[in-house]
């Protein structure tokens, strides 16, 4: 009898083990898989693969080519913008960082292409009015060492084979501005036109970067008269005398004064960041639905 139930409480004991072991392993399968900040390699991480072009008259103009695709025809669309439009773009994005091999890597990738390797581009560059360009490299170095003076873009063009953790999630801030009928994307200081829809071009320039790796961040509603007060605020007489000039539009082909003036970008993103407002319904049926950013995240970063 005794024996008996010696077996039976041997038997339940095992019993209770695995079902013990089973739990455990469920638990560690549902932390492995629902961790906000890991992701596979196979991911798709926020980028651009640009093109640095120099004009006559030294008109300088950022080539963003089309991405994903694979097919030729795809490959060769372009997207043209102004060098100082560029900058003002990725002035306002925080390129995060990922921890990989015990290293880390900016999860924002700037790639650019290189005429030898590379078929996507012909070997003249033609603009819209038939002149010829020249691929010129110091074009976006320069704008790098204005609004990512510690950017790596070796580490940013590696391609990172296993398991990667976003230890920084990369961001896009962002403005929205509403005058009568007409609804206003801002990126810095470059807009985009919601009212009815956005543009292929528009659509073109967001399909890299709204991945579900990188956080549209709203700073509220545009307004002139916080940013003059900022400059006036944290800038010094040079720094004031430069926004005021370029907003009077005597700067043309200037890189604007949040581009030019990082420190007081930052405390105006930070200030912005922290009065947390909520996005207009507008913003997000015209803008963050159609890019596809439309999941809320929560994150205790600091901005």
């Amino acid at each position: 009898m005794n024996e008996r139930v010696s077996i039976l409480m041997i038997l339940l004991i095992l019993f209770l083990l695995i079902i013990c072991n089973l739990v455990i392993s469920a638990v560690n399968k549902e932390i492995l898989l629902s961790g906000e900040n890991t992701f596979s390699g196979g991911l798709i991480r926020p980028s651009f693969l640009i093109t640095p072009a120099k004009f006559p008259n030294d008109k300088k103009i950022i080539l963003i080519h089309k991405q994903g695709a694979g097919k030729s025809n795809e490959d060769e669309i372009v997207f043209g913008m102004p060098q100082d439009t560029f900058a003002d773009i990725l002035a306002f994005i925080d390129y995060g960082k990922i921890d990989y091999n015990k290293k880390n890597y900016p999860a924002f990738q700037l790639k650019i292409t290189e005429e030898e390797k590379q078929k996507i581009i012909e070997p003249i560059i033609i603009d819209e009015n038939g002149e010829k360009g020249i691929i010129d490299r110091k074009i976006i170095e320069n704008i790098i060492s204005q609004v990512w003076p510690d950017y790596d873009y070796k580490k940013a063009t590696e391609i990172l084979q296993e398991w990667f953790n976003i230890a920084k999630r990369p961001k896009v801030y962002y403005e929205s501005l509403s005058v009568g009928d007409k609804k206003m994307i801002l990126i810095g200081d470059f807009a985009i036109d919601v009212t009815k829809h956005l543009s292929n071009n528009d659509k073109f320039l967001f399909d890299t970067m709204a991945t579900s790796i990188i956080d549209f961040v709203y700073l509220g509603e545009f307004n002139s008269n916080k940013r003059t007060h900022f400059f006036e605020k944290y800038g010094d007489k040079k720094a004031v005398d430069y926004y005021k000039r370029w907003n009077a539009g005597k700067l043309k082909g200037s890189f604007s004064p949040f581009v030019k003036y990082g420190d007081i970008r930052k405390k105006y993103i930070k200030t912005c960041v922290w009065e947390n407002k909520r996005p207009p319904e507008w913003v997000k049926e015209l803008f963050l639905d159609q890019i596809g950013v439309n999941l809320k995240v929560s994150t205790n970063e600091q901005q």
